[in-house]
């Protein structure tokens, strides 16, 4: 096995095209001068919402990615039943506030009431996103062709809802 650790000296927070370029050994050619798959270790950094089908280090990205954010929330607002609405998603979603599961989704609507987990002041939300595994497929020969849309395409919302708005629905 060949293995080579690359550390780039300019470093990106967000995403970024990686070209490599092979020079072919004598009697080598195509996919026979990688004897193996690629193993890529990617460090921390930031993804807008938005689908991962349409960012090019994402395209054939099958797997789960961290959205995090946090959030000020008013003693008033406390009150009140609180709901945290992601918009739109490919394929599940699990949603933590201050590190308390909130309940996973594996279908629309993608709505968790997080009034028992909220706090007064700062709180902290993440949502793990899984996409399936067709955008893997668009690697490999298959017959499988799902949809490879992925990802948090949102817009996320923390909804407010007095005592009045809960009782109508």
């Amino acid at each position: 096995m060949t293995a080579y650790k690359v550390n780039l000296s300019n470093s990106k927070k967000s995403s970024a095209q990686i070209v490599l370029k092979i020079e072919y050994q004598p009697g080598y050619r195509g996919m026979a001068a990688i004897p193996g798959y690629f193993k890529q270790t990617c460090g921390v950094g930031t993804i807008a919402l938005g689908d991962w089908s349409e960012t090019d280090g994402l395209k054939a990205y099958s797997g789960c990615a961290l959205y995090r954010k946090t959030i000020a929330i008013s003693p008033d607002d406390l009150k009140n039943k609180l709901e945290i609405d992601l918009g739109d998603l490919v394929s599940s979603a699990e949603l933590f506030v201050n590190g308390n599961s909130a309940g996973i989704r594996l279908a629309p609507p993608w709505k968790f009431d997080i009034t028992s987990f909220a706090k007064s002041g700062e709180n902290k939300i993440e949502v793990v996103i899984y996409n399936t595994l067709a955008n893997n497929y668009t690697t490999i020969p298959t017959r499988y062709r799902g949809s490879i849309k992925s990802g948090l395409t949102g817009p996320v919302s923390l909804k407010v809802l007095s005592r009045q708005q809960t009782l109508q629905k």
